[in-house]
């Protein structure tokens, strides 16, 4: 019985580790699905919808490929149909009982060529290739990939997606472990069935004794003869052949038994996933979509400072259009102007293409779109940071810099909202703020041109204001004593064409940018008197003397910190965080 016992412990084991080893090889399933469209049509835009690349679980790799250039971008799934506008377009989805992809072509009311997506400011990455493109990619049902060829091309017709399939068995470790402990059981019973056999032969009774046989005839050595040796079995012969049979199967599952963690818990034992761009949704959910997440502003603010510094280095104020707008352009193009003249004189401050420290963008799911931001650049510590104020018009126009503001030495930007919450733009007639900030303008200017006496001037924060130092009663006192008898100088201002924006602080103020016209008038004090301007003034004008006398305006962008007018500590005023003042226009009277 014992050796029975024994026989069905090693079929039981070998039936265990023989099917754990099944699992993984012949009775395992495909490690992967690949789909496959060919989407023909003259449509020049052909969208993946994060809802396809999700129907099957895990990483997706999707191919591209067409007759001529690919380009592939992924963005949220929004921006991507806001991009595509009216446009007509192909979908490509995933039909789950075929198991195949699907094409479909939606026409639009645009017939108008579609203008370049490849580095478009809506798209988190992009890939571009010829004749065929395999991108690696992690996407949720948020995020869809816009597909288009070369400029006046229908998009590329072959589309393939790859998933990885989880062919791993779950427990396939543990019956192998299984068969092992089996296959150890077993000979441990068929040592003990040989044990016990063992001791069964115990002593036999006495027999009864025999007649004494005769003895034999001595032999003598001459005719004694070696025996032949003939084959000899011993008792136990056949029970140590049939112990190598469990020890050949020992090796057998030690060699094949080998299982790493994951296959006893379970988990694939696959390779690990390859580097892939991913996207998910933020972690805390806005009222309204952020307009730019933080790793499309990194690559927003590295697109503006190359373009930007290309501008510089030519002088070029077509190309600085590009990126820049409003009071940010207008400055750049004087700058130009005055540089051209002479290149000694003094450039605007670049725009560095470093870390951005401060990430607040409007909560804002249409257009135009806003976001400000502060850049630090960690290799030049002696550089003040540089605010920015961006916006984009539309989905298919980049964001371009309408306030380039340096901020002061003692600036502290407040609390604002965290990245992916954003905020929302404020009007710039509301009440609840210590002044409003579409009067801000009127009510900082009479401060430069009256200090103490101008009406305002305890709203505001005089602490660390270097621009009343470099443009305030002061400086206008010295200017005006400047010029001789024979002329006469004027002091005005005006509310600049850049557009007053304004976000809401934490605390309930707000950030403010505004754009300020200073603007000097210098006329002949008598009749037959001259003016000769000099320096930036003659550069730009390009007027060395003149009898009618010469209007100089100088765009200075302003930032503000503005408190709520409730607040009642003496400390809640109006901060200035940064300035910048150029010579933008100087021109002849009439």
């Amino acid at each position: 019985m014992r050796f029975v016992l024994a026989i069905v412990l090693f079929v039981c084991a070998l039936a265990s580790a023989g099917y754990g080893i099944a699992q993984r090889t012949v009775l395992a399933g495909p490690d992967q699905l690949t789909v496959k469209a060919e989407v023909r049509s003259d449509a020049p835009i052909t969208i993946i919808s994060g809802k396809t690349l999700s129907s099957v679980g895990g990483a997706q790799q999707l191919t591209v490929g067409g007759s001529g250039e690919v380009n592939l971008a992924y963005g949220r799934t929004a921006d991507v149909m806001a991009w595509v506008g009216d446009s007509s377009y192909n979908t490509v989805s995933y039909n789950a009982e075929k198991g195949a992809l699907t094409g479909k072509t939606v026409d639009g009311s645009d017939s108008d060529a579609i203008p370049s997506a490849v580095g478009s400011d809506l798209w988190l990455d992009e890939k571009r290739g010829e004749s065929s493109v395999a991108w690696p990619l992690k996407l949720s049902s948020d995020y869809s990939v816009i597909v288009t060829g070369a400029k006046d091309a229908a998009a590329p017709a072959d589309v393939s997606i790859r998933w990885p399939l989880d062919n791993s068995a779950p427990y396939s470790g543990l019956l192998i472990l299984i068969g092992i402990a089996l296959l150890i059981a077993g000979l441990l019973a068929f040592i003990w069935a040989l044990v016990h056999a063992r001791r069964r032969r115990g002593p036999r009774r006495k027999q009864p004794k025999l007649p004494r046989a005769p003895r034999p005839k001595a032999i003598t050595a001459r005719s004694s003869r070696a025996l032949p040796a003939g084959p000899s079995a011993p008792r136990g012969g056949r029970r140590r052949g049939f112990v190598v049979i469990p020890a050949l199967l020992v090796g057998a599952l030690a060699l094949t038994g080998c299982t790493t963690l994951n296959g006893l818990t379970g988990a694939g034992g696959g390779s690990a996933a390859s580097p892939s761009p991913s996207a998910s949704a933020s972690g805390a959910a806005a009222t309204k979509p952020v307009a730019v997440l933080p790793a499309q502003l990194d690559k927003i603010v590295a697109r503006v400072s190359t373009s930007v510094g290309r501008a510089d280095a030519a002088l070029d104020a077509d190309l600085a259009s590009d990126r820049l707008t409003g009071p940010a352009l207008t400055t750049r193009t004087a700058s130009y102007k005055i540089r051209k003249a002479d290149a000694n004189q003094t450039a605007e401050p670049s725009i560095p293409a470093a870390s951005v420290e401060v990430d607040l963008p409007q909560q804002n799911a249409s257009w135009p779109r806003t976001v400000f931001a502060v850049v630090v650049d960690p290799k030049q510590p002696t550089v003040a940071p540089m605010s920015l104020m961006l916006v984009q018009e539309s989905a298919r126009s980049q964001y371009k810099a309408e306030y380039v503001i340096p901020l002061e030495a003692k600036a502290k930007v407040p609390d604002l909202a965290p990245a992916d919450l954003g905020a929302s733009r404020v009007k710039p007639d509301v009440k609840y703020l210590k002044i409003e900030p579409s009067k801000l303008v009127d009510a900082y200017a009479g401060i430069l041109l009256q200090d103490t006496a101008a009406p305002d001037y305890d709203f505001f924060d005089a602490d660390g204001d270097a621009l009343r130092t470099a443009l305030g009663a002061s400086y206008k006192a010295q200017r005006k004593a400047s010029l001789p008898a024979s002329a006469t100088i004027d002091f005005t201002h005006a509310q600049g064409p850049g557009e007053t924006i304004v976000f809401g602080t934490n605390d309930s103020g707000a950030i403010v940018t505004v754009d300020l016209n200073d603007i000097e008038t210098v006329k002949p004090a008598e009749q037959g008197a001259a003016i000769n301007p000099d320096g930036r003034v003659k550069l730009l004008s390009g007027i060395s003397q003149t009898t009618k006398g010469i209007q100089s305006t100088y765009d200075v962008q302003l930032l503000f910190y503005v408190p709520l007018a409730s607040d009642t500590d003496p400390q809640a005023k109006i901060k200035l965080l940064g300035f910048s003042q150029v010579l933008s226009d100087a021109k002849e009277l009439p």
